[in-house]
């Protein structure tokens, strides 16, 4: 689940995609990137400047979130697919905060 708000008002729709990546102690180089596949929203924009809205990107147990288990420690990467046409929200996308839960 991805805060965000944009700025300014904003019409349209846009793309964000979630990258998993497993860094276990010891044995991951942090200047290799090894990312599992994207897994995507597509949301549509807020209905005011600096309206919070709540998009989810659900990702399966195991290879879309990189093999992470409880206790793992993990990389979270996040960016907008601005070069997919259906990401055709004008204005800047701005993320507040990230949370993780299970369902």
């Amino acid at each position: 689940m991805h805060f965000w708000c944009s700025a300014p008002i904003a019409t349209n729709n846009f793309i964000l995609d979630g990258f998993f990546e497993r860094t276990p102690i010891d044995t991951q180089v942090l200047t290799s990137d090894s990312f599992a596949a994207a897994q995507s929203v597509t949301d549509a924009a807020p209905s005011a400047t600096d309206r919070v809205v709540e998009p989810t990107i659900a990702h399966t147990s195991g290879a879309q979130m990189d093999s992470v288990v409880a206790g793992d420690m993990f990389r979270y990467k996040i960016t907008r697919d601005a070069d997919n046409a259906s990401d055709n929200m004008a204005a800047v996308l701005r993320i507040l905060r990230v949370e993780m839960r299970e369902t």
